[in-house]
């Protein structure tokens, strides 16, 4: 609305990419759905120094590293055409069964890779402070077009429901400057999720019990052109 990127679609191009390498790995999403298996965002999270601008000319990094605890840790970096870091973000997927829909172990003898030497120091995920009582409440229905491949409510979309919890006028001098989202069970289609939140300063806490937890921190300053 205001000639920046929202959230949401930083986070898809990032999975964008890490769709491109499991693809070069052979473990891209049709091929584990042949397996009955799919890839599952556990958590997330995204440290933007200046959000990409309409029209802005942007280089996506991605890469792999080792899988741990069945778990799979992706780091992305973002940059502008002359190489500045504008998004560094990390999160970590598992795979899942998807018809009993639980997490299964790292160790596929049909997924092999060998970690690539890091452009720069992983991006760790943050400790968080206590969220404070939540005050606010809300609720959300699934829709149709929110859902993915999956057949659940596609993890980016959260990031919108978080960002339309706040007036347009607010995100227009108060750019997302942090996130960080748990993500615990899947939102069905047609699924009713009510959620509570509540905003302090310049950071906003969202829990959505059984469902999702989720911190935004926002530029406290008002910018003039941000």
């Amino acid at each position: 609305m205001f000639g920046r990127m929202r959230p949401s679609v930083i986070m898809g191009l990032f999975q964008d990419g890490s769709g491109a390498v499991l693809n070069n790995l052979g473990a891209g999403i049709r091929t584990t759905a042949d397996k009955g298996l799919i890839w599952v965002v556990a958590r997330m999270a995204c440290d933007i120094l200046r959000t990409p601008r309409c029209e802005e000319r942007i280089i996506v990094l991605t890469w792999l590293e080792s899988a741990r605890l069945g778990m799979y840790p992706w780091q992305y970096r973002m940059e502008d055409a002359q190489g500045n870091t504008l998004v560094r973000a990390t999160a970590s997927w598992v795979i899942s069964d998807a018809e009993k829909r639980t997490m299964l172990s790292s160790q596929f003898p049909w997924l092999t890779y060998d970690a690539p030497e890091p452009p720069e120091p992983p991006m760790k995920h943050p400790v968080l402070l206590k969220a404070p009582e939540f005050t606010e409440h809300s609720q959300r229905c699934v829709t149709y077009s929110e859902t993915d491949m999956n057949g659940h409510l596609t993890n980016t979309r959260y990031l919108d429901w978080v960002c339309d919890l706040l007036e347009p006028d607010y995100h227009r001098v108060h750019p997302i400057r942090f996130l960080w989202v748990d993500y615990r069970a899947e939102s069905l289609p047609g699924e009713e999720v009510p959620f509570d939140w509540v905003k302090e300063k310049d950071i906003l806490w969202c829990r959505a019990n059984g469902k999702f937890n989720a911190m935004f921190r926002f530029c406290e300053t008002e910018l003039t052109n941000p």
